[in-house]
């Protein structure tokens, strides 16, 4: 009988690894679904255990199982390309996003793991339609907002991403992160004040954001202020010292300033 296949795999999975792992508790775990539970969710959270316990073969077989007894399942789709994507199936994990959307076209976190697959792969357009879908589904989570101006940056589409990040500015005016992002959006129109004013105001809220002021040594640089940018490059570096995209603004602010040699020291260490 299927049911008695179920419960000898989970015994199998536990014997060979989840209780070395999950210990007795866990352990108890895999008697077999309860009546409340149908085979599907059972397999389900088996495979979460085990992918909790990074065993991500183990918890693709599970989510395998659960999809067996109910291919609409969607967290299992979800959870499937979660593990996908941890053994670098890159492909297999989005084609599970997609059927995970197709069985719950509601569910935020499928839609906003779909898009980051989509973002990895470059394909930006498929991102932002994803990202679309997520901010209709939840227009109050500043996270999906962020999210959406995110791609559309990468995209080259920096008045859509400042739409975007008004909206989420507007849910949380302390939101450091799309503050810091639409002072990019600024410094792509060459509008360096204003992308000063932005900074401020995210250095303000985390005087430790190393990317708010290495982003105003960007800015000062183009105002041609280069002191006042290797000032800002300084702070970022008080907070990470080894931080690359620091050190190299620091470089070329000293080389702009003639300081030659200092620029040389730091691109030894780049």
């Amino acid at each position: 009988m299927r049911f008695i296949s179920i419960s000898a795999l989970a015994v199998g999975f536990c014997l060979a690894a989840v209780c070395s792992l999950w210990g007795a508790a866990a352990a108890a775990s895999v008697s077999g679904p309860s009546p409340g539970q149908d085979a599907a969710i059972y397999m389900d959270r088996l495979g979460t255990k085990l992918s909790s316990a990074a065993e991500h073969a183990l918890a693709l077989e599970c989510f395998n199982e659960s999809i067996e007894h109910n291919s609409s399942y969607a967290d299992a789709w979800l959870h499937r390309a979660n593990s996908e994507k941890a053994l670098k199936n890159y492909n297999a994990s989005r084609q599970s996003l997609q059927r995970a959307v197709q069985a719950d076209g509601r569910s935020a976190a499928a839609w906003s793991a779909l898009a980051d697959s989509f973002t990895l792969e470059k394909d930006y357009e498929n991102a932002s339609a994803a990202a679309s879908t997520l901010t209709e589904i939840d227009p109050g989570n500043k996270a999906h907002w962020l999210k959406k101006a995110s791609i559309e940056q990468m995209r080259g589409d920096f008045e859509a991403a400042g739409e975007d990040l008004d909206r989420a500015i507007g849910i949380d005016p302390k939101y450091k992160e799309a503050i810091y992002r639409k002072a990019l959006c600024a410094l792509s129109a060459s509008d360096s004040h204003a992308a000063l004013q932005l900074l401020d105001q995210a250095i303000a809220i985390d005087p430790k954001y190393k990317q708010a002021h290495a982003a105003r040594g960007m800015a000062l640089q183009a105002q041609g202020d280069y002191e006042g940018a290797v000032r800002a490059f300084d702070r970022a570096l008080q907070i990470d010292a080894k931080w690359a995209p620091a050190l190299s603004g620091k470089m070329n602010a000293l080389l702009a300033l003639g300081r030659d040699r200092e620029a040389a020291d730091i691109l030894l260490r780049l």
